[in-house]
């Protein structure tokens, strides 16, 4: 089923416009001036209102010790509130492996309503920490570090 947000302001990075915005599944697949839906389509009226494009909060501690949200009531709040996507710190034990660490946070964001990604803590350095640094990005998908 295709979704047709209707005759909304749709605001992008050098415009606004009003336009129409054709949705299947996850993904945007057409802005136009006009979109006809069918009987099969969700149809949303936007009329007089602002459309956006999704936030992406970069700086994120879901799941720590000591604050108030995991994964599942901090996304879920995000995403209330327009947020699409996070990236959430990480917390490494002392002499934990960093990849053994970010495979334990993945557990941890399973309940995640949106899209997510880690930014490292590099906590302490050493041969296996220097070995697995690139691995991060290979293997798992993390290309940021502190």
């Amino acid at each position: 089923m295709k979704t047709i947000i209707k005759n909304g302001l749709v605001v992008t990075a050098s415009q606004i416009v009003k336009a129409d915005i054709q949705v299947e599944g996850e993904i945007i697949t057409a802005i136009a001036d006009r979109i006809i839906p069918t009987d099969e389509n969700r149809v949303i009226n936007a009329s007089h209102q602002l459309v956006f494009p999704g936030g992406i909060d970069v700086h994120t501690h879901l799941d720590f010790p000591g604050t108030v949200d995991g994964f599942e009531s901090g996304t879920k709040a995000a995403a209330v509130g327009g947020i699409t996507s996070i990236i959430n710190f990480t917390d490494p034990q002392k002499g934990q492996s960093i990849l053994q660490n970010i495979k334990a946070w993945k557990e941890k964001a399973q309940p995640s309503y949106i899209d997510y990604g880690f930014h490292c803590i590099i906590n302490e350095c050493n041969d296996q920490v220097l070995h697995e640094i690139p691995l991060l990005a290979e293997q798992e998908g993390v290309t940021s570090i502190k």
